[in-house]
This record gives structure tokens, C-alpha cells and sequence, in this order.
């Protein structure tokens, strides 16, 4: 993660340090863009802004915990059209 807009390597994503499932998140290109979105307001703790990493495929990890102790799991690979989503 970056901490600043300007200290990233872009294209990266943006989005909400708290939320589901891609709402609210962006592809972006610059710290200007970032600094639109945001409104200019501090990165953290509202977003994080991340390094993208492109390409088809994504796998996800869904873990059902209690305790501490991992009871369930389901993986799931998904394949996209594009090498940008979110």
C-alpha cells in the first residue's frame, strides 16, 4: 500500500478501507485522479491505495473462522475479459 498519492507507481487501485465486494473502487492513473476522488482528504484511515497487479484471473479466499480456528473455506478462481478490473 501506498501512503501518498505521490509516492505511488501507477496505475494502482483505490478504494475504501472498509467495504464489500468492489463498491466504491477505482482504477487509477495519477495522484491527481486519486486527489479528485478523494476530495483531497488523507488517504488513511478512509482509503487505501494499492499497487494493481493485471492479468485474467483472480482467485479468492472466503474463510468461516471461530476463535481464532479456520472452520470452513471455499476458493474460487474468476476469469475476466480484461487485464484491469475491479
Amino acid at each position: 500500500c501506498y501512503n501518498t498519492p505521490e509516492n505511488a507507481t501507477y496505475p494502482c487501485i483505490l478504494k475504501p478501507a472498509l467495504g464489500t465486494f468492489g463498491k466504491d473502487t477505482h482504477v487509477v492513473r495519477s495522484s491527481e485522479e486519486v486527489t479528485r476522488i478523494t476530495r483531497g482528504e488523507r488517504l488513511e484511515p478512509k482509503w487505501v491505495l494499492q499497487e494493481l497487479i493485471a492479468g485474467r484471473l483472480e482467485h479468492s479466499t472466503t474463510l468461516l473462522m471461530k476463535d481464532g480456528e479456520v472452520l470452513d473455506y471455499a476458493d474460487t478462481l474468476y476469469e475476466y475479459d480484461g487485464e484491469e478490473y475491479v
